[in-house]
């Protein structure tokens, strides 16, 4: 089938790449041929539709000549320029490709929600011309690899490959030597195997580090074998085995190439003694087969320092061990670096005056890493013109060290060695500026957005990426908050490998081949050359008076390159003043993230509600929210009414609606919405008048939202009870919930769906302010329950069931009752001892904090609980400390407050 042929296709295209762009067109073109009547057609549509027919044979047999040539091209791009030129054209009409597939889709979901009709009479123009530009491009493709095949020289492609040794290379290791005392203890404890990994980005100094310690006297004495063996790129276990065997045998030579005997003999040879093994420069995840050898050798000690870039390559075990190096401190690496430049001789304080000021500003850019302080140094050597080094400094990183022990072909190994998805992602935060911080959510919705991601889960694929990326060293935490940051030097390498596709623009001209367009600064004039962007981002400056929406702001730069946005997936406006939506917003109808948090919009225009494939949408507080917001049904996160904006809200991932009696935000418009997901919070729920209403909401139906949180204002002040029975009862979760926030519930009865226990998968049940809430249904048959926490209830009881022989509250680790009378019903304290029921075998943190009464709790059946806290609880004076002596694996107890004053120790 076409869509499988093409499958491939994008896989062997330019990174980064739409990854199954003609794919989804082929397959949506084929659905809709297979249609038995297509929209009941007319002539003139049976005519497109036979004239759609053959377009699509044309192009399924040019794919297939390209397919046939792809591959070489992409190895002979790098040599020639013709052909890398030839193969972003393609790149573009697989672009092009998209956009029609996308077109498509949008007619098809304004077919449904608004009861258009499709006509085959759309494909007439554009895919004519995608054919015939694929065509064009197949042919010259053709004949170009033909010539360069033709007049290429042998061996042309080969590069010098790094290969380490224990030879020590560097005279001096500076800066790290709380490193090298750290790793030297950790191979002299004591112990049969271990893995000792040293991770961190490349040109970080890992090897030298190895290298080093390798060398150390102390060391040498210590093992009475010392191996190293350069991994690189393929896990070799036959390989690997035999250069051991043959150092720990007096470099025997060894010919064999049986697995089996090799490993044989070295287990033999090993036995009783100590042997340091380093394994530089390991890339896969293939280790666990030649450490359970290493194992079974019945040694004295065996330590087995690993290098990587990539923390994914360890066994599970060791990935949060070892040592991960960062950048050399300020004062070591200026040291290091004027080395580099001058040579060991030279003495850092003697540094030129002028030049240690152009020098500091090159190093700050460096970012405390060695490798590219030899960059530097080699391009600098012994030169005291003040212009060579402004020359440098103003240079970009990637343009300065080509050959193959530079810095960036050194980091340019860490991206070839991403699979494709992952070199698309790595690509994309290139738009970034530099030092900018975002999290994990933001970055992952933006690679949704652009079509990085397909999976049923796409979050959760999403995040996977981010942490494959985060393991590799390119981004990095910020310490103490939620936010990220991409390591400068891997900013660098993604700007020097993103084919001038991602711009951070400031001042100066923008080249046409951009299409994702971060713009930054106080006065932004723009004028677009592109004909597709992608992704585009406005940050003004805080301290900016700028008004966006004039002749010269948004809208004149929106209307001035209409045709740059048209296509665009991607759109931020930060610390913008703008004050109403730009008109041409309608036409961006291929958007699918659109944040506008940070501008001063106050109402959203029916218009914007036409933006069918939006998948994530965030607005100011917005007052009025129009009736057609329900219509917006691929959204998955959205954010319109937030009544205080700070730095964690702008980036919280809750999704909140508060219900209103007017201006909208009526709970019917989250009907159609069901692909929401995460964490939704509904508010103001005392402004819904009966179950039908609240029924609307269809919340059984959103079967990716994780945890729901229902709020009464005031704690239900005012509510009837009645009423909010009903709406409780209308507002059904679907089963696969797992976290229930109730606040404010005034009804005195449980809705039918949580008496019956439909939700079964629920871990967290916290209820507050649900003053009158009488009786709570058997919980302890809730299987997967670990948290409970009841609130500021006055007089509830939760009922227990004898009956059961299975463990009631199985998995329950935390019980908290905070102002609340309390009354465990049927649950013996004695049923456990004559065979029945027992309760709360898992229970470990018990809060006990200003209860009158705490009753039928089953003391002797917590022999689990490690922490007691109680306050301010004097309904318990009867029974402490009695119910102590159950308490057999009680670790922290803390009693305070009133409570102590009833207690007869």
């Amino acid at each position: 089938m076409v869509s499988a042929s093409l499958s491939a296709l994008a896989k062997f295209l330019l990174s980064p790449l739409p990854n199954v762009a003609v794919d989804k067109l082929f397959t949506y073109l084929f659905d809709y041929l297979s249609e038995d009547d297509p929209s009941s057609p007319s002539a003139t549509d049976a005519n497109s539709h036979n004239i759609l027919e053959d377009n699509l044979e044309t192009l399924k047999r040019c794919i297939h000549k390209i397919k046939i040539n792809l591959m070489t091209a992409k190895q002979l791009q790098k040599r020639d320029q013709n052909l890398s030129k030839l193969l972003a054209q393609l790149k573009d009409v697989v672009y092009d490709a998209e956009d029609l597939q996308d077109e498509l889709e949008y007619r098809d979901l304004r077919k449904k929600l608004e009861n258009d009709r499709l006509s085959p009479a759309i494909f007439s123009n554009d895919l004519p011309n995608i054919i015939e530009r694929f065509n064009r491009i197949e042919s010259d493709i053709r004949h170009a690899i033909e010539m360069s095949v033709h007049i290429s020289e042998p061996n042309l492609d080969l590069q010098h490959e790094r290969i380490t040794t224990s030879a020590i290379t560097e005279s001096k290791i500076y800066g790290r030597e709380d490193e090298r005392k750290q790793l030297i203890r950790m191979l002299k404890m004591s112990g049969n195997v271990s893995v000792l990994p040293i991770k961190g980005l490349g040109g970080i100094g890992k090897t030298a580090l190895a290298q080093s310690v390798f060398n150390d006297k102390e060391i040498e004495d210590h093992f009475h074998h010392r191996t190293w063996v350069y991994v690189s790129e393929k896990f070799d276990r036959v390989s690997i085995t035999r250069e051991v065997l043959e150092s720990v045998r007096n470099n025997e030579f060894i010919c064999s190439t049986n697995l089996d005997s090799m490993e044989r003999k070295l287990r033999k040879t090993l036995a009783g003694k100590k042997i340091l093994l380093v394994l530089d420069d390991v890339w896969t995840d293939d280790l666990n087969s030649f450490i359970s050898t290493m194992q079974s050798a019945n040694a004295e000690s065996v330590k087995i320092v690993v290098t990587t870039r990539d923390s994914l390559v360890l066994p599970k075990q060791l990935k949060l061990t070892g040592i991960t190096l960062k950048g050399l401190k300020k004062k070591e690496y200026w040291s290091f670096f004027v080395k580099c430049v001058f040579g060991e001789e030279e003495d850092p304080a003697n540094c030129p005056v002028t030049l240690q000021r152009i020098g500091e500003q090159i190093v700050e850019k460096l970012k405390g890493s060695p490798l590219a302080a030899k960059t530097i140094g080699r391009l600098l050597w012994k030169d005291t013109r003040e212009e060579q080094w402004v020359r440098v400094l103003k240079s970009n990183l990637w343009e300065l060290g080509t050959n193959a022990d530079d810095i960036m072909p050194a980091l340019a190994l860490s991206y070839d060695h991403l699979p494709d998805h992952l070199q698309r992602c790595f690509a994309f935060c290139s738009m970034f500026p530099k030092d900018y911080m975002f999290t994990m959510q933001d970055v992952v919705y933006m690679w949704i957005a652009q079509g990085f991601v397909s999976s049923e889960t796409p979050e959760d694929t999403g995040r996977e990426y981010f942490n494959e990326l985060l393991s590799r060293h390119f981004f990095h935490p910020c310490q103490d908050s939620p936010f990220f940051k991409f390591h400068s030097l891997a900013h660098d390498l993604a700007r020097s490998v993103c084919s001038g596709e991602y711009c951070t623009y400031d001042l100066g001209d923008i080249s046409h081949t951009v299409r994702h367009l971060w713009a930054s600064g106080l006065n932004i004039e723009l004028e677009l050359r592109q004909k597709s962007l992608r992704s585009f981002v406005m940050e003004m400056k805080s301290e900016s008076k700028f008004h966006l929406y004039n002749q010269n702001g948004l809208n004149g730069i929106l209307n001035q390159n209409l045709a740059a946005f048209k296509r665009i997936r991607v759109l931020v406006l930060i610390n913008c003043a703008l004050d109403e939506f730009p008109d041409v917003f309608s036409d961006m109808k291929h958007l699918r993230y659109l944040d506008l948090y940070r501008t001063n919009i106050k109402s959203a225009p029916k218009s914007l509600f036409v933006l069918y494939h939006l998948k994530l949408l965030r607005l100011p507080n917005i007052d009025v929210l129009p009736d057609p917001f329900h219509k917006l049904i691929n959204l998955r996160f959205f954010r319109v009414n937030t009544e205080t904006m700070t730095r964690d809200t702008v980036h919280a991932y809750e999704i909140e609606f508060p219900v209103k009696k007017e201006s909208g935000y009526k709970i019917a418009q989250l009907r159609d919405m069901n692909d929401l997901r995460g964490t939704l919070v509904i508010k103001k729920l005392e402004n819904i008048d009966n179950k039908e209403d609240a029924r609307n909401a269809n919340l059984h139906k959103k079967c990716n939202i994780e945890c729901l949180r229902l709020i009464w204002s005031n704690s239900g002040d005012g509510c009837e009870s009645g009423i909010a029975e009903e709406v409780l009862e209308g507002l059904r979760p679907h089963s696969q919930l797992k976290k229930l926030y109730i606040n404010g519930y005034m009804g005195v009865n449980s809705p039918s769906w949580f008496m019956t226990l439909q939700l079964k998968n629920l871990q967290t049940i916290e209820f507050y302010a649900c003053k009158n809430w009488a009786t709570l249904p058997p919980l302890g048959l809730l299987q997967f329950l670990t948290f409970l926490s009841l609130n500021a209830i006055d007089d509830i009881t939760i009922e227990g069931d004898d009956q059961v022989v299975s463990p009631m509250f199985p998995f329950l680790k935390e019980l908290e009752l905070k102002e609340v009378s309390v009354t465990f019903r049927g649950m013996s304290s004695f049923s456990a001892g004559t065979g029945g029921c027992s309760y709360f075998p898992c229970l470990v943190h018990l809060r006990i904090v200003c209860c009158d009464r705490v009753s039928g709790l089953p003391w002797p059946m917590l022999s689990a609980l490690q922490v007691l806290q109680i306050e301010d609880s004097e309904g318990l004076g009867d029974l402490l400390p009695g119910c102590l002596k159950y308490l057999t694996s009680l670790k922290h107890i803390d009693i305070k407050g009133q409570t102590c004053n009833t207690l007869q120790w």
